[in-house]
């Protein structure tokens, strides 16, 4: 019996992704593109262009030069059988032992009356474009014709085995016919242990393992499944079968699993009553046995070297009934594997990754027995009743569906997208993809820009379309061609840090002329950056005809360090480990890392070098059969191991390459590739011979000269250069063909990418650099001829590339210009725009003499290039990069620049100039302390307890924090924020939401998280009293927003009782001793969904219905109730709503409101504005009577904020509008009968606009519209940081909360009191700051009291971690950075305090003297903040 290791059940609560069919949608509206004779191009249709399920595309007008490839595309034409075939009862691929990846030998059997028929098609590894043909075949008489055969496959190349029911009496006999190539066949009859009447389908797999001596044993399992053997319904006692196959094919039963065995081994009370229903099973190569059951999950059981199963795991991840599934091992980027289950339900397909479900996608069917569903790399497909769907796994989508003209049979290819179909006459191979627009291969040009258009139908009939506009040019045109407007941000925000951007043209050898700045209201410096020689400081290179070996090695993943290896002629190698101090102006600071001693004379072929934890790690070939690795570090260079061969001709190796996790030995004379693990002891995992490529069908020479890969991306493909062919191969399990290149014979060279790669061919006859398409390993293709031009390969051949860019370096001669040179081309390019840069040497290098050269990189690559005579290392920039450096007036929020620049290539070649206007926004981000006002403004401190000013005017930008260091400063000198932390926190166990000013200088706070409670605070904000709010005992409850009466009388909090949103009433006795209870009953509120915020106004309670995160998804309304008064209850009657109705269809996504009541004559006014966070702000007026009754206008004015800030001021179209906030109270000026009032709009992604408005009161009576808007001042913006929809105002300041969804900072502004000339920038004078992942509004509070004389700020951002609560604090706001000095004692030291300015973004450094008086003279000034920090401190 074995251990029970783990039962693992995952129950999927969530509900099942709604994945209906998508309509279709546009990416994109143009494309330009610029092909060139002899290139091939593709586009994936649903990557580059179109979302949406089952899109069916179309070209208009028809094309000659463009076409598409459907998902289910034959790439080339049917093979016939050898002869027509009526019904294909099974078919099976050979695949490879370890990875299910096909041999290209395919098998299938049709059973005659009296005979079964097996055709069988052989092919070669790797050649996936044809379809197998059936052109053999083995008839093997049965002599019965109650024969079913329900299963075939390989035991071996030559010899397959048939499982077949013969049901001519009970009980029903199984029979395996054991069938050789020559036509010998043997008949192994076993028993059928259940008696079974019906049996619709078998499923059988032969797997072979391998125990820990190394010897193979072949088992074949068969089962049938639960819905195959009953008429009606599931068999409850399925039975799974493993017979062993001896050396001559015979099938031996070795173990049957059982019902009450899986109950037993998996520890089930009464394993004899165990219910096992199989729907299928999956077996690997590692014993692992998955098996799905109708409706108790998936086991996960080992097969056992003795026979028996060991239970591993139970996944349950749906109650519901299964119909099928598989199991695969998918390949990642990196060459690692990950297990991904795909399961089959009744109306779903649910993915598994590590026992977890990750997705649900809703079928457009309903499933039924017996269903076939394949996952692969990219794809599930599945088949079901006669229809092939394919499922995309990256785009959550369905691709297509077809039903498959004539098929008899499938084979599906579950390693690489692929299906082969058998019909009654031929086979046929599909390639299975998203879609293509494929630009194929041609000779003709076009002699103008032309242009088509794409377009994708749905299954509704929807259309989307694409324009191409594009221009066929011959292969050795060079010219430099316009392409789309430059892709250079129109919004550029503050100085912006330099970013990648697009080539700015087509053509080859690009280069960008410094650009020219053109002169409006300011100027602006731009730069494009790609190739620049790299500065090395403090160290000296070798003499450059001393170095015979060169090698670069990034160090860290940002690219800021690599390492530099040199070994001169006297074979000593060093080590320079160089740090990028500045990308942009190619500066590194290096060091000597390690020197040391080589009996090697290095090359590309003896020697490898990587990092791994801190340490160089290097291995090279001491001689001609033993490598050493050795590492390089802190303590020096050290031997790690050895791999020694035997002394032996046939042992000698000839190159060695690492690729990730393994090391290739090539062992040329022996013809051999040895594959060894990179641990220690250095195993060798597998070789690789000629027999075992001739056993895969490869025809070709088997020479091997070097074996080349990308440590980075894909790296478990080899490409072995022979002498004149390229074997692409996989080896993650064992070794498999994908592709052979056949070339000329020559010199070789391979530089592997992520989605493509270049093969460079140097012989007597040819200079030759291809790229081939990487992207589907089933139909690696030809590109195109990388253009040369005028250059010629030198010899010996030298290359190098980046394997994180795949981007090639490549030795040539220059014609025109004498001179030897190296050419740069990028992967993944059209192939006129393929060669990136051409870096000249100075001089001619004559074929025979070699030059060093080395690279390494991503972003930004490091290249070192020795022509013997010059030496110099390069910074090359995968795309170019723009630097711009504006010139703006600090003030100015908002500028405008246009930049002018050129591109050119030759000198023979036109070039084009650009032209382009970007808008600046200057956020102020970056800080400067202005140090020269620092040096003539010394602190002055006398011998007292006092706080310093240090005068604003001392530095530049937006400063969240000041820290300061000095002497004393631990003891005697602390920095005072201009948002100062008060306490630690009160209110300990609430977590408060919302506040609101109460009767006098009072605050009330609604609390809400396990306990629902209201707080009042005094005017010290300490707890007066509180009372819960108990809405119900069996019904879920949150409240969300409270407000109080003017009279305090009566507190309101809005609240949500189930799925209804309900008033919540509390009567405060408010003579004597302050008390509050609950009163009343709650009341359901009507007409509302969710609320943003919530006023009280005289009788009326104003409720604004809204989405308070994010106002632009949710169009809401404002609701007016009038609240009554009983003795037993508070009763809320809705009285108005505006919404999108009453503002005759207007933008409706409203985000706040204010409420100004103001006086003309005797008579009440209010006015409410009312802001849609799309665009507009609304004033509504009405007037009050005596007794407080509201009379509302039938009319309203409407402010286009976007169109107006825009007339005079910058606002992004793509800002939102969120709280409009009192700035001065409404009043009315009798001169000209108007009323005027300033309200701050705050906006998410722009600035603050504090406007004035005036409306006209003449007509007072009747309306009361807006006549005039002015902007009078802003308030500057967190640079790109989101503001959110919760902002105060109040006693001069204003708080803003700002996030980067990591971090909440609530921002201070100072408002001007007084009238500015001009439209003046306000920036934020301080803030406090915390970690917060994604914010929400209704998280945490910030509140500004009122009535209050000394500016406060509530606030709970910050969390305690003892408590684990965020506790509310209070903070001062001071309008500038304060020193506090404690010198009572006259031990004050004369010193220089250094002042250091923070925000999230910059920082500046700045010292000021502080000093002390040498007179008595105490100064005065004990202010309350002072009185509060002699505490505090």
């Amino acid at each position: 019996m074995t251990s029970k290791i783990l039962i693992l059940i995952v129950i999927a609560v969530a509900a099942k992704e709604q994945l209906k069919l998508q309509p279709c949608d546009s990416k994109v509206s143009t494309l330009k593109v610029f092909p060139s004779t002899g290139e091939t191009l593709e586009w994936d249709l649903k990557d580059t262009f179109f979302e949406g399920a089952y899109l069916s595309y179309s070209l208009s007008p028809a094309q000659t030069l463009f076409q598409i490839q459907k998902p289910f595309a034959q790439l080339s034409s049917p093979k016939p059988h050898f002869e027509s075939i009526n019904r294909v009862t099974a078919s099976r691929a050979l695949t490879e032992k370890g990875q299910r990846v096909w041999m290209n030998h395919f098998v299938f059997i049709e059973v005659e009356l009296d005979s079964i028929d097996l055709f069988y098609a052989e092919g070669a590894q790797g050649d996936n474009a044809t379809p197998p043909q059936f052109n053999k075949k083995i008839s093997i008489t049965t002599g019965s014709s109650y024969l079913s055969c329900l299963g075939v496959d390989y035991l071996n190349k030559d010899q397959f085995i048939l499982d077949c029911v013969d049901s001519q009496k009970l009980p029903f006999t199984n029979k395996f016919f054991i069938v050789d190539k020559n036509g010998n066949s043997r008949i192994h009859q076993n028993g059928n242990y259940n008696n079974y009447k019906v049996n619709t389908k078998r499923i059988s797999q032969t797997v072979v393992f391998t125990n820990k001596l190394g010897h193979e044993h072949t088992f074949l399992f068969r089962s049938t499944p639960a819905y195959a053997t009953q008429t009606t319904g599931l068999d409850q006692s399925s039975l799974l079968e493993v017979f062993y196959i001896e050396s001559d094919g015979t099938p031996r039963l070795q173990s049957v699993l059982d019902a009450p065995t899986l109950g037993v081994i998996t520890d089930v009370q009464n394993p004899e009553k165990f219910i096992f229903q199989l729907i299928d099973f999956k077996v690997f190569p590692n014993g692992l046995i998955y098996i799905l059951t109708a409706k108790d999950g998936i086991y996960v059981l080992e097969f056992q070297g003795n026979g028996e199963f060991g239970f591993i795991e139970r996944i349950v991840t749906s109650k519901d009934q299964a119909y099928e599934f598989d199991v695969d091992y998918l390949l990642q980027d990196d060459g690692t594997v990950k297990e991904v289950i795909a399961i089959l339900y009744n109306d779903y397909i649910q993915v598994v990754e590590g026992k977890v479900p990750i997705n649900n996608y809703i079928l457009e069917f309903t499933a039924s027995y017996p269903a076939s569903l394949v996952i692969s790399q990219q794809f599930i497909i599945i088949q079901q009743k006669g229809v092939t769907y394919l499922f995309s796994t990256e785009y959550e989508d369905f691709i297509y569906k077809e039903v498959i003209e004539g098929a008899k049979g499938y084979i599906i290819n579950p390693y690489e997208t692929e299906l082969i179909s058998i019909t009654q006459v031929d086979s046929r191979r599909y390639s299975l993809t998203h879609g293509l627009l494929r630009f194929p291969s041609t000779q003709n040009t076009t002699s103008t820009l032309q242009s088509f258009t794409l377009i994708a139908t749905d299954t509704f009939s929807q259309q989307c379309k694409v324009t191409i506009n594009y221009k066929v040019y011959n292969a050795s045109d060079y010219s430099i061609q316009p392409t789309d407007e430059l892709q250079i941000p129109t919004l550029i925000y503050d100085i912006p840090e330099p970013f990648n951007i697009d080539p700015l043209a087509s053509g080859p050898n690009l280069n960008y002329l410094q650009l020219l700045s053109q002169k409006e209201s300011t100027t602006v410096n731009a730069k494009i950056t790609q190739l620049q020689e790299m500065l090395l400081e403090s160290i000296s290179l070798p003499n450059p005809s001393q170095v015979i070996y060169s090698d670069v090695l990034i160090l860290d993943s940002q690219e800021e360090s690599y390492a530099l290896l040199l070994q001169t002629s006297d074979k000593s190698i060093t080590i320079f480990q160089c740090h990028i101090r500045e990308k942009l102006k190619a500066r590194s600071v290096c060091q000597q890392y390690q020197k040391f001693q080589s009996s090697t004379l290095l090359n590309m072929n003896n020697f490898i070098w990587w990092y791994q934890g801190f340490n160089i790690y290097h291995l090279a070939l001491d001689n001609d059969y033993q490598a050493t690795i050795r590492v390089s570090g802190v303590n020096g260079t050290n031997v790690v191991d050895t791999i020694q061969y035997p002394a032996e001709t046939l042992n000698k190796i000839t190159s060695v390459t690492v690729l990730k996790d393994r090391f290739y030995f090539v062992l040329g004379n022996k013809k051999q590739i040895d594959i060894r693990s990179t641990y220690s002891p250095f195993e060798l995992e597998y070789s690789l011979t000629e027999v075992m490529l001739r056993y895969r069908g490869f025809t070709g020479s088997w020479n091997p000269q070097r074996i080349y890969g990308n440590r980075v991306h894909n790296s478990y493909l080899m490409f072995i250069a022979n002498d004149d062919n390229v074997i692409v191969a996989d080896y993650h399990a064992e070794f498999t063909i994908i592709k052979v290149i056949t070339l000329s014979k020559g010199s070789i060279d391979v530089a592997v990418g992520l989605e493509s790669f270049f093969i460079v061919l140097k012989s007597t006859t040819q200079n030759l650099i291809q790229e081939y398409d990487l992207q589907n390993l089933n139909s690696i293709h030809l590109m195109k001829n990388v253009p040369l031009y005028w250059y010629t390969l030198q010899t010996p051949l030298q290359t190098d590339f980046c394997s994180d860019t795949g981007v090639l370096f490549v030795r040539a001669y220059d014609s025109k210009t004498a001179q030897t040179v190296v050419l740069v081309y990028g992967p993944g390019k059209l192939l006129r725009d393929s060669l990136l840069k051409v870096i000249p040497l100075g001089s001619r290098i004559a074929d025979g003499t070699s030059i060093m050269m080395s690279t390494a990189g991503s972003d930004q690559m490091v290249f070192y290039v020795n022509s013997g005579t010059l030496q110099k290392v390069y910074s090359y920039f995968n795309y170019p990069v723009l630097t711009i450096q504006p010139n703006y007036d600090s003030s100015a929020y908002f500028s405008v620049y246009t930049i002018k620049f050129q591109v050119t290539n030759y000198n023979d070649i036109t070039p084009i100039t650009y032209y382009q206007v970007i808008n600046l926004v200057n956020t102020q981000i970056t800080l400067r302390i202005e140090q020269n006002v620092l040096d003539y403004r010394p602190l002055n401190a006398t011998n007292s307890e006092q706080n310093i000013d240090l005068v604003a005017d001392w530095f530049d930008g937006q400063a969240v924090s000041l820290d300061i260091d000095c002497n004393q400063c631990d003891s005697y000198v602390k920095p005072i924020q201009t948002v100062q932390q008060m306490d630690s926190g009160s209110f300990n166990g609430y977590h408060i939401i919302d506040a609101a000013p109460y009767k006098g200088s009072r605050t009330i706070y609604l609390a809400n998280q396990e306990t629902l409670r209201v707080l009042i605070a005094d005017s010290e904000n300490n707890e007066e009293t509180s009372y819960s709010i108990s809405l119900s005992t069996t019904q879920s409850s949150t409240c969300d927003h409270i407000a109080a009466t003017e009279d305090g009388v009566y507190i309101f909090a809005t609240c949500q009782l189930n799925n209804n949103k309900v008033f919540h009433v509390a009567k405060c006795s408010t003579t004597g001793l302050l008390e509050c209870h609950q009163f009343g009953t709650i009341q359901t509120i009507d007409a509302l969904f969710t609320v943003s915020q919530l006023a009280v106004n005289g009788n009326y309670v104003f409720v604004l219905n809204g989405n308070p995160q994010r106002p632009r998804n949710y169009e809401g309304s404002l609701n007016v109730y009038r609240w009554t008064a009983s003795a037993q209850q508070v009763t809320f009657d809705l009285q108005k709503i505006f919404d999108k109705a009453f503002f005759g269809n207007q933008s409706s996504y409203f985000s706040s409101f204010y409420l100004a009541n103001y006086k003309v004559g005797v008579t009440n006014y209010l006015k409410v504005l009312l802001v849609d966070s799309k665009q507009n702000l609304y004033a509504i007026d009405a007037s009050l009577s005596t007794f407080g009754v509201i009379t509302w206008y039938t009319t309203y004015s409407q402010l286009n904020l976007y169109t107006f800030i825009n007339q005079g001021q910058f606002v992004s179209q793509t800002s939102s509008y969120y709280q409009v906030l009192e700035l001065a109270a409404p009043y009315y000026q009798s001169s000209d009968q108007t009323i005027r009032l300033r309200v701050l709009i705050t906006t998410d992604s722009s600035a603050h606009y504090a406007i004035s408005l005036t409306f006209d009161g003449k007509s007072i009576s009747t309306s009361i519209p807006l006549s005039y808007q002015n902007v009078i001042y802003l308030l500057n913006q967190y640079s790109t940081w989101t503001a959110l929809n919760k902002a105060q105002v109040g006693n001069d300041y204003a708080v803003i909360a700002y996030t980067d969804n990591s971090q909440l900072l609530l921002a201070s502004y100072l408002l001007p009191k007084d009238p500015i000339q001009g439209v003046p920038l306000i920036k934020l004078v301080g803030g406090t700051q915390s970690k917060y992942g994604y914010p929400q509004v209704s998280d945490f509070l910030a509140y500004i009291p009122k009535n209050i004389g000394f500016p406060r700020l509530y606030a709970n951002i910050i969390r305690n971690v003892d408590i684990k609560e965020n506790l509310l604090q209070t903070y001062y706001l001071n309008p500038t950075y304060q020193l506090y000095v404690y010198n009572v004692g006259g031990d004050l030291a004369e010193q220089y305090v250094s002042l250091t300015l923070n925000n999230a973004f910059t920082s500046d450094t700045g010292y000021v003297l502080l000093r002390q008086f040498k007179t008595e003279q105490q100064e005065e000034d004990k202010s309350l903040l002072e009185t509060v920090y002699d505490i505090f401190w």
